[in-house]
């Protein structure tokens, strides 16, 4: 007698979204978004992480090259450690 007791299915596809990891990855960010037709990318920080971290410099800059130039908005003194 059979374990289970109603038909199992053998075969699964799964489509996932291609992901890209490794060193030198974050540098291609720009030539990834211009291959998906991205003209505006829109980059969320805040000041922590864009002075203090390696990746958001190397991330600015393969933007920058790909990327028309834009200016980083202003930064406010009402953030959680403004005054």
């Amino acid at each position: 007698m059979p374990l289970f007791d109603y038909p199992t299915e053998t075969v699964f596809t799964w489509a996932a979204t291609p992901l890209k990891f490794g060193i030198g990855a974050l540098a291609e960010i720009g030539e990834d978004c211009v291959s998906l037709g991205l003209r505006r990318v829109l980059v969320l920080t805040d000041a922590r992480v864009q002075d203090g971290l390696r990746e958001a410099t190397t991330l600015l800059r393969a933007l920058r090259e790909t990327h028309a130039p834009t200016a980083p908005a202003p930064r406010s003194a009402h953030g959680p450690n403004g005054a």
